[in-house]
């Protein structure tokens, strides 16, 4: 079954979960979007002609033989408010693309702490007001006071024996 909202009034365009998604910041950070593009190189549905989805290009790393190579791909980008619906149904979509289901867990996490009241009035470096997530409780606050610093991020191939039957996540390597 394929998914479909419709944008800004204009007729209900599908975005699958099998399409990745990359958020792309802005400076104020609710001017953000979400961007969604095919790493099968599959087309893309057509965004709506006076609507808040936009075709855009994004540049990509992907596998070349045992390396790596940056290329430009087409994407279908939309407001974070707009992406909303349908981050949070490829949550938990078996068919969903990793990166999809990932922002689709942050959204879902961003939802409660609204839900919760644990967004606070800040600003952002440049003085724009935000919002920001306020300390869960005490106990989390220690825990991640003990926690080791962040070290940089490496891409590793999936070493998982059957991806699909092990619950990984991980695209097949």
């Amino acid at each position: 079954m394929r998914e479909t909202t419709a944008v800004a009034g204009h007729p209900a365009e599908p975005i699958g979960a099998r399409l990745a998604a990359v958020f792309l910041p802005a400076p104020l950070p609710r001017e953000g979007r979400i961007a969604f593009w095919d790493p099968d190189d599959g087309p893309l549905p057509d965004p709506a002609p006076a609507g808040r989805t936009e075709l855009t290009e994004l540049t990509v790393v992907r596998r070349h033989g045992t390396s790596v190579r940056r290329r430009q791909t087409p994407a279908l980008s939309l407001p974070v408010e707009a992406a909303l619906p349908f981050l949070v149904r490829a949550r938990h979509d078996p068919a969903a693309h990793p990166a999809t289901a990932c922002w689709g867990a942050a959204a879902l996490h961003a939802l409660r702490l609204a839900a919760r009241g644990r967004l606070l009035p800040g600003l952002t470096p440049a003085g724009h007001d935000a919002w920001r997530p306020a300390r869960s409780n005490r106990r989390t606050s220690r825990t991640c006071a003990r926690s080791p610093p962040p070290c940089p991020a490496r891409a590793m191939p999936c070493r998982c024996p059957a991806p699909a039957r092990s619950g990984c996540r991980s695209p097949r390597r």
